[in-house]
């Protein structure tokens, strides 16, 4: 298989796994009213890869036509906000209907966390992703498992190459429930095929960059095997 054919290319995986609230045991109406009920204040719970930032994807981009929606993302050595990250707060307070998410505020020291929260009580609404609950509300716990990536696998990829569901659950257990370093993970796997296309990469991979928020797996330059863009 050329490489460039990889069906676990980012950009596919990024196209095919939009976060589906049903695979989640809910749906969008019912997040949203309960994202109503408390006061537009909460926190998405979940492990690595488990599925955080695809949800803020989704879900800002369903707030987006009624709120002003910004983002943050703190990658696990950042510890405090710059300035440049300061002042984006600081002007959205002034900004109408403003809503702020924050992707691993856990990352950040506890003061630093009390900062955001005191200028979030200017803002419409704020929504942060961490691993492990917090004093803000639960709005959704998301958690992988080996039925959950089957049938993520089955849109990923064509169903006469998916690996066999018994095997799913000794490989996510390797990636410790990590969905995203497990379609990397098949992503080398065929990219590391003799007949992979040896063509530079020129696209990014899904990794964390400190200070910067991009959807859904927080892409930065490639570090993959080389592939040929689709």
């Amino acid at each position: 298989m050329k490489a460039h054919e990889n069906p676990f290319a980012p950009d596919r995986v990024q196209r095919r796994l939009s976060f589906d609230p049903e695979l989640a045991g809910t749906t969008w109406e019912q997040i949203e009213a309960r994202w109503k009920t408390l006061n537009r204040r909460a926190a998405i719970i979940g492990l690595h890869g488990s599925g955080k930032t695809t949800f803020l994807k989704a879900f800002s981009k369903r707030l987006a036509p009624t709120y002003h929606v910004e983002a943050l993302f703190f990658h696990y050595d950042q510890k405090n906000l710059t300035d440049d990250q300061r002042q984006q707060v600081l002007a959205l307070t002034n900004q109408k209907k403003a809503v702020l998410l924050v992707d691993g505020e856990g990352h950040l020291r506890l003061s630093e966390c009390r900062w955001l929260r005191r200028q979030s009580q200017h803002l419409e609404g704020y929504l942060v992703a961490r691993h492990r609950p917090c004093r803000l509300p639960t709005l959704l716990k998301l958690k992988s498992s080996p039925e959950l990536a089957q049938q993520l696998l089955e849109r990923i990829h064509s169903p006469e190459a998916i690996l066999r569901q018994e095997q799913l659950p000794h490989l996510l257990r390797k990636k410790g429930g990590n969905l995203r370093e497990l379609w990397l993970s098949f992503y080398d796997d065929y990219a590391s095929s003799p007949d992979c296309d040896p063509t530079p990469c020129s696209h990014s991979h899904p990794r964390s960059s400190p200070g910067k928020y991009t959807h859904p797996g927080i892409l930065s330059p490639c570090s993959r095997p080389p592939c040929s863009k689709r």
